[in-house]
C-alpha cells in the first residue's frame, strides 16, 4: 500500500489531541479476568439516606428500608436471583463527615457480599459536590467548584459543579478512590456523573477563571506558532484573547447550546477542549485506579448516547476512551421491542460502540412482562459480551431486583452454564459504518440520525457489521464495505484514506453530504471523495437543503450548510473497488431539532432514528453490490428476530445469537454459513435458556454452504458452529 501523502490542509487531525495527552498515551488497562469470564450481572443498592432526604424523594419508611438493604438476607436473595455483584452507597459528595455513619454501613456492607462470595462495589458522583454538608477542612475543596458569570452552577440546588482543571479537585477524587479500594476493599467503582466541566446542553457548565485559562493554553498549543492556520480559523492570530463561548449564539445571553450545525470555529474549538480534557482526565482515574488494584473493576455513566450529540453536551468522545473502562453505561428509554407503531428498538449500536472500547454496556432490565423480562436478558446476552447488566434495585429504590426472579435465575444460571459461548469472541463482520467524530460532533441532530437510519437497515436485514470510528481508517478492518451515513466533515488525509481503502478493493456507500465539508465543517465546492464517487453523482440534484444557522439573524439562510437533495443514485468502480452514493438518507424535516427555543438540548425519546429510510431498497441494493459475493454469514427469519455474529479464534467456531423481540415464537429461522475454502463442518449445536429446552433443528451443506434451520424461536438461542 503506497505511503499516505502529508497535507497541509489546517483542518486535518483528530477530534480529540493535545500533548496534555502525552504522557498518558500508552495507558491501557486490561478487563479484570473475572469481568472478562463472568460479565456483571448487579443488583444496585446505592441510594443513600443524604441523597433521598436532600433531593426530595424520601419516603415514611425510606429509612427502615435502607437498612433491609444493608442485611445479610438481602445478599442472600441478590446471589439466588443470580447476581454476581452488588453496588453499594459510598460518596454522594456530601464529604466524609457527614456520611461517616452511612460509610461504616457501606464497608460492613462489602464484608457480607464478600463472606458469600459476591462481588461489592461502591458509588461515587464524581461531578458534583454538597455544599452545604461539608465541614471543617473539607469546605477547602469550594474554591474549585464550577463557575458561570452569574456565580456556582450545578444540576440540583444542594450541588455545586466540580472543575477538575484544579488539580486540588483531582486529588480530592484521588483520596475518595484511594479508600475505596484500599480501606473498603471494593471489588467494582462505580463512577455515576462521569462527566467533567459541566452539561453544556442543560446550561449547566464550567466558565470559570481555571476553564478560560486552559482553554486561552489550549489554543495557543494549537495556533499559536501556527499564525496563518490562525488567521484561517479566526480572521487573527491573537488566539490568548479568545473567550470560551458564553452563549448559544453569541447574542442571546443565556446558558445554552448552538440549534443548527455547530459553525462558529470557538464552538468547535470549545468542544475539542472539553473532549481533549475528559480524556485527559478519564486516563488519570483509569491509571490511578490500576496502580492501586488492577483487578478492580471501573464501569462509568457518561452519558453513553447514539442520537444526542455528547461531545457537544459532555466534552465526550467515545472512542478516545478505548482501553480504560470496563462498562459505560446506558440510562435512556430505548430498551428492547417493537414498537406498537412498528419500529424496532433495541440497544445494539450501543452495545457495539462500548464493545469497540473494550468494554460492555450497563442499562436497567425493568419489564411488564416474563417474556419482556427474558427477552432484554437475551438482547444483553447476544448483543453485550454476555453480560446482563442492572438486575434491578434493592428495596426502597426505582423497581425491587426480586421482580420476575424466577426468569433472571434461569437466564442467568443457563449464561453460567454456557460461559464458553462468550470467552475470546469478537463481532464478525462484513460491512463496517463510519460514525465520524467531527461530523457528529459539529453537526447537528441529523448527522447521527441519518448514521442511525443507515444502521437500521442493517440491524432488521441481520447483516453482519460493526460501527467503526475515525481510527479504522487508518488501519482498516476485515469489513468489505464501509458506509458513510452523513459523514459531512471529512479532512484531506482521510480522504486520501478513503481512495487507498477502494484502490485496493474495499466498497465504499456514499450518502447525503459526506464529504461536502472539511474538518472545521466549512462548505467545499465540490465533493472531496468526487473521483471515487464518478463524474455524475450528484450533478442532477438541487442546493435546496439549506439551514438556519446559530450564529445568523432569525431568517437568514445559509449556503454554506445547505446540502444536496433529489440527485439519483450512482455506481462507480475506481481501482478494484467499487463505490455507490445515495444522494438522501433523510429528508428535510425528518429529525426535529435537538436543540429547543430555549438552546437546551432535547433528551427527550425521539424515535426518528429508528425508522427505515426511505431509500431502504436503494441502500441494500449498494450493500449487494459493493460487496460483490455473498455475506459470510446471514439469517432469515420474521421481521423482528435480531441477530449477533461472534467468531471464537481459539475454537474456530462461529457463533450466531438469535433474539426475537416479537410477542410469539417466530417461525422458521434459517442460518446460512459460507464455508471458506480450506474449511470442513465439524459440528453444528443450538442453546438455549427457553422453557422446553432445544427446538428442531435441519442442516445441510452444498455449494460450501453450510444452511441450518430452526423450526421455530421463542426467545433465545445460539447455533454454535464448528469449523475445522
Amino acid at each position: 500500500m503506497t505511503q499516505a501523502p502529508k497535507h497541509s490542509d489546517p483542518s486535518a487531525g483528530p477530534l480529540t489531541a493535545g500533548s496534555l495527552l502525552e504522557p498518558l498515551a500508552a495507558f491501557h488497562r486490561l478487563v479484570p479476568k473475572w469481568v472478562e469470564e463472568e460479565g456483571l450481572a448487579m443488583v444496585g443498592a446505592w441510594e443513600s439516606i443524604q441523597f433521598y432526604q436532600r433531593s426530595n424523594q424520601a419516603t415514611t419508611d425510606f429509612e427502615d428500608l435502607y437498612e433491609e438493604g444493608h442485611t445479610e438476607a438481602f445478599v442472600k436473595e441478590a446471589k439466588a436471583v443470580g447476581a454476581n455483584c452488588i453496588i453499594t452507597h459510598y460518596d454522594y459528595s456530601f464529604g466524609f463527615e457527614e456520611q461517616k455513619i452511612q460509610l461504616a454501613k457501606a464497608k460492613a456492607f462489602i464484608g457480607l457480599c464478600h463472606k458469600h462470595g459476591m462481588k461489592a462495589g461502591v458509588y461515587f458522583r464524581l461531578d458534583s459536590i454538597g455544599h452545604e454538608a461539608l465541614v471543617g477542612t473539607e469546605r477547602d475543596i469550594l474554591s474549585c467548584v464550577q463557575r458561570d458569570e452569574l456565580g456556582p452552577v450545578g444540576f440540583a440546588p444542594y450541588f455545586h459543579g466540580l472543575c477538575y482543571h484544579h488539580p486540588k479537585a483531582v486529588e480530592w477524587a484521588k483520596t475518595w478512590i484511594r479508600r475505596a479500594v484500599e480501606e473498603f476493599r471494593a471489588d467494582i467503582l462505580h463512577f455515576d456523573g462521569f462527566i467533567f466541566g459541566g452539561m453544556e446542553g442543560m446550561g449547566v457548565a464550567c466558565r470559570c477563571p481555571r476553564c478560560r485559562s486552559d482553554f486561552a493554553d489550549f489554543l495557543s498549543e494549537k495556533y499559536g506558532n501556527k499564525p496563518e492556520a490562525a488567521r484561517l480559523r479566526f480572521g487573527h492570530t491573537q488566539v490568548r484573547n479568545i473567550e470560551p463561548p458564553m452563549s448559544p449564539d453569541g447574542m442571546t445571553r443565556v446558558q445554552g447550546v448552538p440549534r443548527g450545525p455547530m459553525t462558529s470555529p470557538v464552538w468547535q474549538e470549545w468542544i475539542q477542549f472539553k473532549c481533549l480534557w475528559s480524556t485527559y482526565l478519564a486516563r488519570l482515574i483509569a491509571r490511578y485506579v490500576h496502580s492501586l488494584d488492577p483487578n478492580v473493576a471501573i464501569e462509568v455513566n457518561s452519558c453513553q448516547g447514539m442520537r444526542e450529540n455528547d461531545a457537544l453536551n459532555y466534552g465526550l468522545d467515545h472512542p478516545a476512551y478505548a482501553g480504560l473502562f470496563d462498562a459505560y453505561w446506558a440510562e435512556d428509554g430505548y430498551g428492547p421491542g417493537v414498537l406498537p407503531t412498528g419500529e424496532i428498538i433495541s440497544r445494539m449500536r450501543h452495545c457495539k460502540y462500548v464493545r469497540n472500547n473494550g468494554g460492555t454496556l450497563l442499562n436497567y432490565l425493568h419489564a411488564e412482562t416474563p417474556r419482556r423480562q427474558r427477552q432484554e436478558i437475551a438482547h444483553n446476552f447476544a448483543f453485550n459480551g454476555g453480560s446482563a447488566g442492572c438486575l434491578g434495585f434493592a428495596p426502597g429504590m426505582p423497581y425491587d431486583f426480586r421482580e420476575f426472579a424466577e426468569e433472571k435465575r434461569a437466564m442467568l444460571a443457563w449464561r453460567k452454564r454456557h460461559a464458553d459461548l462468550f470467552r475470546g469472541v469478537e463481532m464478525l463482520s462484513d460491512v463496517a459504518v463510519w460514525r465520524g467524530q467531527k461530523a457528529i460532533a459539529f453537526g447537528d441532530g441529523s448527522v447521527a440520525c441519518a448514521s442511525m437510519r443507515v444502521e437500521q437497515v442493517l440491524i432488521e436485514d441481520r447483516i453482519p457489521f460493526n460501527l467503526v470510528s475515525d481510527t479504522w481508517l487508518e488501519q482498516p478492518g476485515a469489513e468489505r464495505v464501509l458506509i458513510l451515513p452523513d459523514v459531512e466533515c471529512i479532512d484531506d488525509a482521510q480522504g486520501d484514506a478513503l481512495q487507498r481503502y477502494v484502490e485496493t478493493g474495499g466498497g465504499l456507500i456514499v450518502c447525503q453530504d459526506s464529504g461536502r465539508f472539511d474538518g472545521w465543517r466549512r462548505k467545499r465546492p465540490d465533493f472531496l471523495l468526487r473521483k471515487l464517487m464518478g463524474p455524475e453523482a450528484g450533478r442532477d440534484g438541487g442546493e435546496n437543503r439549506s439551514a438556519v444557522t446559530a450564529d445568523m439573524p432569525a431568517g437568514f439562510v445559509s449556503k454554506a450548510n445547505g446540502g444536496t437533495v433529489g440527485a439519483t443514485v450512482t455506481q462507480h468502480v475506481y481501482g478494484r473497488g467499487r463505490v455507490v452514493y445515495i444522494p438522501e438518507i433523510l429528508r428535510p424535516g425528518e429529525q426535529r431539532s435537538t436543540v429547543d427555543e430555549r438552546f437546551r438540548y432535547d433528551f427527550g425519546l425521539d424515535y426518528a432514528g429508528w425508522k427505515l429510510p426511505a431509500c431502504a431498497d436503494e441502500l441494500r441494493a449498494a450493500i449487494r453490490w459493493c460487496l460483490n459475493g455473498p455475506l459470510r454469514v446471514h439469517v432469515q427469519a420474521e421481521r423482528g428476530v435480531l441477530t449477533e455474529y461472534a467468531w471464537q479464534e481459539k475454537t474456530g467456531r462461529t457463533i450466531v445469537h438469535l433474539v426475537n423481540l416479537l410477542t410469539q415464537p417466530a417461525c422458521p429461522v434459517k442460518v446460512t454459513l459460507a464455508l471458506a475454502p480450506e474449511k470442513t463442518l465439524q459440528d453444528v449445536r443450538v442453546e438455549t435458556p427457553d422453557p422446553g429446552g432445544g427446538c428442531a433443528t435441519r442442516q445441510a451443506v452444498s455449494d460450501r454452504q453450510v444452511t441450518i434451520e430452526l423450526d421455530q424461536l421463542d426467545v433465545y438461542a445460539a447455533v454454535v458452529i464448528a469449523m475445522g
